[in-house]
């Protein structure tokens, strides 16, 4: 005898109502794109108070992320880039929820390195700023392009394509990516998190642009090891001041209420001082240790 089941459907009145919610959302996005394509709106997204939105996409990095908002309306104009930091040496360009990380980034490398880092924040990828990517590029000769997708088909590698084509003369250096490698993502936050990019792959990569420059130092933070993770205990250091540790290498053992977790290197380094010692509490946002480029 086979086993029977249940199909619960929902109500006809409630089917109802959702199919003509995306009705209308998919009728506002193309007039949206229409209008914008044809010049007679510059594309912008409010966002006012007392506003329901029926639908919202955020990115997996911003998940857990607390700070200030606006009060009252709030406008992100699409195809218009905004610079979330000047600078003179290299174009940190980002797009979304990289825009926090990639401005860390830049405090890192202005406070060490003494690279002064621009950030560009693309708001958009539709319309895109191809304007100021290439105003950006030409002000600093050098770029590293910032984007939570895989890196295959990605707004970054359509960025690297831009400059290629309208500002190779203007290059100093290669064109960096830092994306998702091309890969199924892991459901496990501790998996999941080292695939994602961050500050410290971002300034890695910088370092790569200076090849003559001196040996760069960095101050790295307490790693991350789950999305809404406020501070953790460094349980053990794998290495030592002094220490030379390749990528790969485990550096640190990090602890929560919930998880444990090795921290492995992302790049070839020296290991200058330890900051944060073993089997304190630590907060994500203190510096857990200073690396030299090896």
């Amino acid at each position: 005898m086979a086993a029977s089941t249940s199909n619960i459907q929902p109500d006809d009145d409630v089917l109802i109502e959702m199919n003509r919610r995306m009705l209308l959302i998919r009728k506002s996005e193309e007039q949206l794109f229409r209008d914008v394509k044809l010049g007679r709106t510059s594309g912008q997204v409010h966002l006012s108070d007392g506003q329901e939105a029926d639908a919202c996409v955020e990115g997996a990095v911003a998940f857990g992320d607390a700070g200030e908002v606006p009060s009252g309306e709030c406008v992100t104009p699409l195809g218009e880039a905004r610079i979330m930091r000047e600078g003179s040496d290299l174009s940190l360009i980002s797009i979304g929820s990289m825009a926090r990380m990639t401005l860390q980034a830049a405090k890192l490398l202005e406070t060490e390195p003494g690279v002064s880092a621009e950030v560009p924040d693309l708001q958009s990828p539709v319309q895109l700023d191809t304007a100021e990517i290439l105003a950006s590029v030409e002000r600093t000769g050098r770029a590293i392009v910032v984007d939570e997708s895989r890196d295959a088909c990605s707004v970054a590698s359509h960025v690297a394509a831009i400059l290629a084509d309208g500002g190779f003369a203007r290059l100093k250096a290669p064109v960096q990516r830092i994306t998702v490698p091309d890969t199924a993502m892991p459901y496990a936050p501790s998996a999941e998190l080292p695939l994602l990019p961050n500050a410290e792959q971002i300034v890695i990569a910088a370092r790569a642009l200076f090849p003559g420059a001196e040996e760069m130092k960095a101050e790295l933070r307490l790693a991350r090891i789950g999305k809404n993770m406020e501070e953790g205990t460094v349980t053990k250091w794998s290495v030592a001041a002094g220490d030379r540790f390749e990528t790969g290498n485990v550096r640190c053992e990090v602890e929560t209420e919930s998880v444990s977790d090795e921290i492995g290197a992302p790049g070839d380094d020296l290991m200058v001082d330890v900051l944060v010692g073993e089997d304190a509490v630590h907060a994500v946002s203190h510096d857990a240790c200073i690396v030299e480029s090896a």
